[in-house]
This record gives C-alpha cells, sequence and structure tokens, in this order.
C-alpha cells in the first residue's frame, strides 16, 4: 500500500479530461495537424514511436516489483535525450 500510495495518492475527478483528449483538443483548437506532429516525433526518435500510456505503466509495475531499488531517475522519452543531447 505504501508504493501505491506514493505513485497515486489519491483520486483523480471524475470529471477530469485526460491528457491525451487535452493534446487533441488543445491541437485542434489551434488547427494544428496532431497526426502530423506525432509522425514527425517519431521520425526523429531512436525507437520510431511515439511514447504512451502502456511505457508508464511498465515502469510503474518495474517500480513496485523490483525491491533492489533505491533511487533513480527515469526519463521515458524514447531516446530524445540521445538525440537532443540534453
Amino acid at each position: 500500500m505504501t508504493i501505491t500510495w506514493s505513485i497515486c495518492p489519491g483520486r483523480a475527478p471524475k470529471n477530469r479530461p485526460s491528457a491525451a483528449g487535452s493534446v487533441a483538443s488543445n491541437a485542434a483548437l489551434l488547427g494544428d495537424d496532431l497526426d502530423a506532429r506525432r509522425d514527425q516525433l517519431r521520425a526523429t526518435l531512436p525507437i520510431r514511436r511515439v511514447v504512451g500510456p502502456e511505457d508508464i505503466a511498465a515502469l510503474a509495475v518495474h517500480l513496485m516489483t523490483n525491491t533492489a531499488l533505491t533511487g533513480a531517475t527515469y526519463d521515458i522519452d524514447g531516446g530524445q535525450q540521445l538525440v537532443t543531447g540534453l
């Protein structure tokens, strides 16, 4: 329970829009073609795909099941830092 509480200390409101929905809505409002932007991003990333919720979930499972972890920073960016040199 402690690990779960550390990752998610409460519930989100039921009427809160999802992040993916917000990104798509904002892109549409700005007249931006979200699919074209994703295609551009895919072309630049070493893994050739945009990171999704399943990638975040996989890390969460890893963090909850690996008892040897004592602290680290995880970048789930598809290798973008390798390309941009940040």
